[in-house]
């Protein structure tokens, strides 16, 4: 015969207690298998608190907890019924996860006991409740028989098939005076985002790192003048950090959020900041969704997030302010001397000239050299760094038209002298009426 099978009710029948009981077997099976249908993930704590104060005196005590079961058992205490008594210092209990756990209903195995037995597995034990008729409040309660969950708190080690049970904290120490101390960021399995300091956390961190990447963007494409790629590759992942900081926002004001939801968000997240990294611009294997271990999968999640918003920080092009000095000279200072070795500089420049006049003339006019010796290099009219056209301006700086784009040749002598000192000089001489400069850094 099938556990859960459905009763079929008939004129005439003998009622006896297994009528109801078959009854009873099959709609929690109904409901269970519907919720199962829904939401994969049903079981967890939507609250735990356990008393600290117990662990002094080398006991693991529950103050309060509330949540379903994996077989899913709801239960609520000390709302519906007491906590299970307290887990006692047991030898080898170092390393071992302790456990909420209730008897499974199964066939042929005693449900319920009318007074406690050790060593028995029956899911219930009998309770005589006065109970009031919620229709006639005024009249006499009746007595009535309830069963109250047999919960225990159990080591890993002691769980057999005949357990349903919730992972609760691991011990981690027991010293001297057997005072236990359990793992500080021990994360159970969670119905609900808020009950979990842990867990809690990671989201606060992730709104934190939404919120800084896009405070820095914001200020970037705020300054005057900027352009190119890069902006636009910084204004589409703005554009995104706006999206989801206020979807984060919402989870780690609400506490209700399920861990599922959260890890969804946060790989959908990282997938797409993955288009702004390096190459392969293609987002790595996520780590696979555990909702028994929610560290397993959230650590390494995090890991990734941190790294994806620290990455696509690095501006691709980046402006070197020229000072124009007296005698045509402009000093431009690098504050990032790895640009020296790492980038290409372009100048840009404009004048009330046609472009071809400008394009040929400045070639001829410029010089470019370290601040110490530029006057040296003018006056004894030493060759300087070189600069070769552009035909078009890169796509990595913002395009004005009218402009004429020059690159320099970053090697030699004197380019290693303005990579010690972190700053160079530009010399123009001849008539440019109107002359405008810019130089930019693209890193390679």
């Amino acid at each position: 015969m099938g556990f859960n099978n459905k009763v079929v009710w008939s004129e005439g029948m003998f009622l006896r207690p297994q009528h109801f009981q078959q009854q009873e077997r099959y709609i929690e099976y109904c409901l269970h298998e519907r919720n199962l249908a829904s939401e994969p993930y049903y079981w967890g704590f939507k609250n735990l608190e356990l008393d600290t104060a117990a662990l002094a005196i080398g006991k693991i005590r529950l103050l309060q907890a509330e949540g379903i079961l994996p077989d899913g058992t709801p239960f609520s205490f000390p709302d519906m019924c007491d906590g299970p008594e307290p887990k006692g210092f047991v030898e080898g209990a170092v390393g071992e996860i302790i456990y909420l756990a209730l008897p499974l209903k199964r066939p042929g195995v005693e449900e319920t006991i009318f007074e406690e037995k050790s060593g028995s597995l029956a899911r219930y034990i009998v309770s005589d409740d006065d109970v009031n008729d919620c229709n006639s409040i005024g009249g006499d309660p009746a007595e009535l028989q309830t069963g109250i969950p047999r919960f225990r708190l159990l080591m890993g080690k002691e769980l057999t098939d005949a357990w349903t049970a919730l992972a609760v904290a691991k011990v981690i120490e027991c010293k001297n005076n057997r005072q236990l101390v359990l793992e500080k960021d021990f994360v159970p399995p969670l119905l609900r985002s808020g009950c979990n300091h842990v867990f809690h956390a990671w989201i606060v961190e992730s709104l934190g790192l939404v919120y800084q990447r896009a405070d820095v963007l914001a200020e970037r494409l705020n300054q005057p003048g900027r352009g190119g790629v890069s902006q636009v590759s910084e204004f589409l992942m703005l554009q995104m950090l706006n999206r989801y900081q206020p979807v984060l926002w919402h989870a780690a004001e609400c506490s209700k959020q399920h861990p599922e939801s959260l890890y969804k968000l946060m790989i959908q997240i990282v997938g797409e900041l993955a288009a702004f990294s390096k190459s392969p611009r293609r987002p790595a294997e996520m780590p696979k969704y555990n909702h028994d271990n929610l560290r397993d999968c959230f650590e390494p999640l995090m890991l990734v997030m941190r790294e994806s918003l620290s990455q696509v920080l690095e501006q691709t092009a980046i402006q070197i302010d020229l000072q124009e000095k007296n005698y045509g000279i402009y000093v431009g200072h690098v504050g990032d001397k790895t640009l020296l070795k790492s980038a290409n500089f372009i100048i840009a420049a404009h004048a009330s000239i046609t472009g071809e006049m400008l394009r040929t003339q400045f070639l001829s006019q410029v010089k470019i050299g370290p601040t110490s010796k530029i006057r040296d290099l003018v006056n004894l009219h030493l060759p300087g760094v070189k600069i070769k056209p552009l035909p078009i301006a890169p796509r990595e700086i913002p395009y004005h038209s009218g402009y004429n784009y020059f690159e320099m040749e970053c090697n030699g002598e004197l380019w290693g002298d303005i990579q010690n000192s972190g700053a160079f000089a530009l010399h123009v001489a001849g008539e440019f009426p109107n002359l405008e400069l810019e130089c930019w850094a693209i890193r390679k």
